[in-house]
């Protein structure tokens, strides 16, 4: 008899269809049981009306004694609103996490280009014109004199010239510090010594760089010198070179260049 009992309950409870995979089955979301053994129905739920005129005990089965078989003594009327009379809320039964919409960066903003670029090979910095000492305003003359870029002054070559000048002490004895790429040097000083040691004992070199040719063989710059290379002419005249600075002592001028 058990077993007669079971085919008849198992097919009504497993005829309750089921969601797809992760979704919410109202219907079977069970929160009282009333399995033998168990919490059973506590008989608040409403039976619907048209099962109203059927009741259990036309059935043969309970007719018999089953008082010590619960049941019988359940309300079958209701057994699909005991189904659906659980929380209707649940979890899906993926607990992946849900992908994130990513945060869109900010593009990233590039950095401002310099308003002043550094001077090149093919670009001359500004003319002197009381933009430094006095005689840079000399050096630029000459370079007008052979058609040449001005030099723009430089306090730390200025700086490395004069501490050469110093260690010298009266020799012509070259002393390249940081900073300095290239460096002259000959008899002199910054005042009115300054343009002989620039046009007679450097520039004049290579005669040819001056727009006149005949200006070295004709100016009193040029007189006294005697030259043994072009060395001093190659680095001045070279676009490469775009600072100056020049310091003196001892009667020993150096002029440094970058």
């Amino acid at each position: 008899m058990r077993s007669s009992l079971l085919v008849i309950v198992l097919p009504l409870v497993g005829a309750t269809p089921r969601g797809p995979p992760g979704e919410c089955d109202t219907k079977t979301a069970v929160s009282k049981r009333g399995w033998l053994g168990h919490d059973v129905l506590d008989g608040n739920s409403i039976q619907p009306a048209h099962y109203s005129t059927w009741h259990w005990s036309n059935f043969g089965l309970c007719k018999g004694d089953w008082s010590n078989f619960g049941l019988c003594k359940w309300d079958w009327f209701n057994w699909w609103n005991w189904l659906g009379s659980g929380d209707e809320s649940c979890e899906t039964d993926d607990d992946t996490p849900r992908p994130q919409k990513p945060t869109p960066t900010k593009p990233e903003t590039p950095e401002e280009p310099p308003t002043q670029p550094s001077p090149s090979t093919t670009q001359a910095p500004p003319p002197g014109g009381g933009n430094g000492p006095e005689y840079i305003n000399r050096v630029n003359k000459w370079m007008d004199a052979c058609g040449l870029r001005h030099l723009a002054h430089d306090s730390t070559l200025e700086s490395n010239a004069h501490q050469t000048s110093v260690e010298a002490n009266g020799n012509m004895v070259h002393n390249m510090l940081p900073g300095t790429m290239a460096q002259v040097m000959a008899h002199g000083d910054l005042t009115a010594n300054f343009d002989r040691a620039f046009v007679g004992g450097w520039l004049c070199e290579i005669k040819t760089l001056f727009k006149d040719k005949n200006f070295c063989d004709e100016s009193s710059l040029a007189e006294g010198w005697t030259y043994s290379g072009t060395r001093h002419a190659e680095i001045l005249s070279n676009s490469r070179y775009t600072k100056i600075g020049c310091g003196t002592a001892q009667s020993i001028v150096t002029c440094d260049v970058a």
